[in-house]
């Protein structure tokens, strides 16, 4: 029944991919893991997650004082926090996950965010199984989304059970693992 923890830094620092310090547009969607998955803990090499139950985001915080930009976007609607509860996201490419595909797209509904000072605070639904964030990051800026999330029934967990996760972000160009 122990929480599970992760957390994603998105950061646009790295000179050899964008020397010329551009603002990155793109979106960073998160799927909670789930049996078969084929995600790999470099860690110990197991492969997959497995578990007993189903997981749900018990809570997510974007801390936003390394990104002002992130910031006011979040504030002004220019960027967005969004959750999908449709399974076809786990295997969707970059244009059905964005929204670009002629047929077959992930639909994605709003989150309304609180935010207090550089803090987002997201509520979900139990029965949301990804997220995405969409906005721009001017160079070095930064964003860290700590995530938390457990077993919809807690005494479902048990030793050995394993969750790997793994994040991807996009921009049109195809997608870059975490």
């Amino acid at each position: 029944g122990e929480d599970i923890l992760w957390n994603i830094q998105l950061i646009n620092n790295n000179e050899k991919e964008n020397p010329k310090h551009y603002a990155s547009d793109f979106s960073m969607v998160d799927v909670l893991p789930y049996n078969g998955d084929q995600r790999i803990d470099p860690n110990t090499n197991n492969e997959g997650s497995k578990f007993s139950g189903n997981l749900y985001y018990k809570n997510i915080q974007i801390d936003l004082s390394k990104s002002p930009t992130t910031l006011q976007r979040l504030k002004n609607g220019t960027a967005n926090f969004y959750y999908t509860t449709e399974t076809a996201v786990r295997n969707a490419d970059e244009s059905q996950l964005l929204g670009t595909q002629s047929k077959g797209n992930i639909n994605w509904t709003k989150v309304n965010l609180t935010i207090n000072n550089n803090i987002a605070t997201i509520s979900l639904p139990t029965n949301a199984i990804a997220v995405k964030l969409t906005t721009r990051l001017l160079w070095e800026e930064e964003i860290r989304l700590d995530m938390t999330a457990n077993l919809v029934v807690a005494s479902q967990q048990v030793v050995d059970d394993r969750y790997h996760n793994q994040a991807f972000v996009y921009n049109g160009n195809g997608g870059k693992s975490s």
